[in-house]
C-alpha cells in the first residue's frame, strides 16, 4: 500500500483510493454494490480524504452507515453525517431493503477519531425507491398508531407488549372483522414491497407479524408521535 492510500474492498475486489480522490459506493456509483437492488440509493456513501484523514460520509436520504473499526469501536452515521476512519482496518455496514452489505477498508496508519466532521456535499439520489414506504389513508394510519403507541412513547418498551386485537378494535370503534381486514391488507401491501415477516403461515405467529409491522412502520417513518 502506498503512503496515505486507502484500500477499500468488496467481495474480494480491491479499490485503492489516493488522497485527493473520492470513492462513492451504491447502486450506481464508482463502486457498484448491487445494481439490481432498487431499494438501494444510487449513492449510499463516499470515502474521501479531508484534513489529512480518511473519512466515510453517509449520502443516502434514509439509509444509515455503521462503521466498525478493528478496535471494536462502532459509529452510526445518519444521512449527511461523516466520520473519520480509525484503526488499521474496519468495516462499513448498511442495509438496503431486506439485504445487508459490508465494505472492508484498510488504512495506511491507525489514527484516533477526531471530533470535527468532514465537509458535507450534495449528491443526486433521485429515482431511488424507499424500502417499504407507502402512502397511508386515515384509517391505516390510525391502526398503526394505535398498535405502536407504546413503542412510540417508549422506544425501550418490550416488543412483545403490543395491545391485543380486541383492545385495538375497541379503541378504534371497529368490529374485529374490520380490524382483521385492515390489518391483513396493510401487511399484504407492505409485504409486496419486500418487507419480510408480514405474511401469515408456517413459522410466523400473528403476534410476530404485528410486531414486524409496527417495527417497520416506526423505523421507516410511516408513523410518529405526531400521529398519536
Amino acid at each position: 500500500m502506498a503512503a496515505n492510500q486507502l484500500e477499500v474492498s468488496f467481495i474480494d475486489e480491491l479499490y485503492p483510493v489516493e488522497p485527493g480522490e473520492t470513492l462513492g459506493f451504491g447502486r450506481s456509483s464508482d463502486l457498484i454494490i448491487d445494481e439490481s437492488n432498487m431499494f438501494m440509493h444510487r449513492l449510499v456513501g463516499t470515502f474521501l480524504h479531508h484534513q489529512d484523514l480518511w473519512w466515510v460520509r453517509c449520502e443516502g436520504k434514509r439509509s444509515e452507515l455503521s462503521v466498525w473499526s478493528d478496535g471494536g469501536r462502532r459509529t452510526t452515521l445518519p444521512p449527511g453525517e461523516a466520520a473519520a476512519l480509525a484503526g488499521a482496518r474496519g468495516v462499513v455496514r448498511f442495509e438496503s431493503g431486506p439485504h445487508k452489505y459490508e465494505i472492508d477498508y484498510v488504512l495506511p496508519d491507525a489514527i484516533e477519531l477526531p471530533t470535527e466532521p468532514a465537509e458535507p456535499a450534495a449528491f443526486d439520489v433521485t429515482e431511488t425507491r424507499d424500502f417499504g414506504v407507502v402512502s397511508l389513508n386515515t384509517e391505516q394510519r390510525q391502526l398503526l398508531a394505535a398498535l405502536g403507541e407504546g413503542w412510540l412513547r417508549d422506544p425501550q418498551a418490550e416488543r412483545e407488549a403490543l395491545p391485543t386485537n380486541g383492545v385495538i378494535a375497541h379503541r378504534l370503534g371497529w368490529s374485529i372483522k374490520k380490524y382483521d381486514r385492515k390489518l391483513d391488507y396493510l401487511c399484504s401491501r407492505l409485504s409486496d414491497e419486500g418487507v419480510p415477516g408480514l405474511r401469515g403461515g408456517k413459522g410466523v405467529e400473528a403476534s410476530e407479524r404485528r410486531s414486524n409491522l409496527v417495527d417497520h412502520a416506526i423505523r421507516n417513518g410511516l408513523i410518529s408521535l405526531r400521529d398519536l
